[in-house]
């Protein structure tokens, strides 16, 4: 079966892609010939045999094919470049020995973005900015502050933005009014909620879920956030956690970014499990006052060990400072 998502025009590349999983592949093709649909004419193969047909007719300039496809069979179709898309990240699958793709072949991996599916076969990245933010921290870093309007999601989407562009990041606010629209302009689609959805019924599958739901605008990518606040709140603190593990298990992320807010359950042991911890401030007495509250809080309930992985953000006119805090209370370092 072959569907062309572009009528012929002088001069155009194809652009093929062959695969087994049907609802991904149109998925994936729907959102790479948008962005690219003055370069190439699309096609779509489930069949072997009919995209080899094809490729003795007209040359393929792209071809993103499945592993599932036998290897000696891949070696027939007639293509200028090939990538394979596979369920397992190459470094996996070299350490376990499995060696599935020829030279000519670029292994992809399967469950990430196609924003970053699309840079891997185009080669286009643009890094026009210097990267400013820390990157040697992997897993979990959350976002959190006490102090209300001050800026703490869009401080978080920046910090996102900046770790992106050396690391793959996924952004993900977890507050339970988000207002995620005003940054994101979501519309429509599924959102936080169906993927947990999906994880609580087949979390095999969670990784292709995962892809189809990933977004991306301004160098960020994301998930919408659970858009109503009861289903918001009735997410338990084991749950968000075992989320976070499965979406860093099964796909390239490195780094999720949580903006987090007060009424998700389980704030404290969401901070336990981070890496690193932003906290926004500002300089007001009343902002401080919420700050010193909330460092208390930590250590009267025996959370104290999240404030030694916290770096403190002073947020305001004057350029950003910071300043670690230390593992105990009342020796605050001086901002360098």
């Amino acid at each position: 079966m072959i569907c062309e998502k572009a009528e012929e025009r002088s001069g155009q590349a194809q652009f093929v892609i062959c695969d087994v999983q049907r609802e991904y592949a149109e998925n994936l093709m729907n959102i790479i010939s948008e962005k690219l649909k003055e370069e190439y004419q699309f096609h779509l193969f489930w069949n072997l045999q009919q995209l080899k047909e094809f490729s003795e007719k007209m040359p393929i300039s792209r071809l993103l094919i499945a592993e599932e496809y036998p290897v000696e069979k891949r070696k027939e179709i007639l293509a200028e470049n090939r990538y394979l898309l596979t369920g397992k990240r190459s470094q996996e699958k070299e350490r376990e020995g499995e060696y599935d793709w020829f030279q000519e072949e670029v292994p992809v991996y399967r469950y990430q973005s196609a924003e970053i599916i699309l840079q891997k076969v185009t080669g286009r990245m643009e890094l026009k900015e210097k990267v400013v933010a820390d990157t040697s921290v992997r897993g979990m870093i959350g976002v959190y502050s006490p102090i209300h309007r001050i800026g703490k999601t869009k401080f978080a989407i920046r910090t996102a933005r900046q770790l992106g562009r050396s690391v793959p990041v996924l952004y993900l606010n977890l507050e339970g009014n988000s207002g995620d629209n005003y940054y994101f302009q979501n519309r429509e689609g599924n959102d936080l909620g169906d993927l947990l959805y999906y994880m609580r019924q087949d979390n095999m599958n969670l990784g292709l879920k995962l892809v189809g739901m990933i977004r991306q605008k301004g160098g960020v990518d994301y998930i919408p956030a659970i858009r109503n606040e009861q289903d918001f709140r009735n997410v338990d603190r084991e749950e968000w956690l075992r989320l976070f593990e499965a979406i860093l298990e099964k796909s390239i992320y490195e780094i999720l970014l949580l903006d987090l807010g007060d009424s998700i359950n389980g704030l404290y042991q969401i901070l336990e499990n981070c890496g690193r911890i932003y906290t926004p401030y500002i300089d007001e007495g009343i902002a401080k006052a919420k700050l010193d509250q909330y460092e208390k809080s930590l250590w009267i309930s025996g959370h104290g060990e999240i404030l030694s992985r916290t770096v403190k953000k002073r947020i305001g006119r004057t350029k950003m400072q910071e300043r670690y805090l230390p593992g105990k209370r009342g020796e605050a370092q001086k901002d360098e």
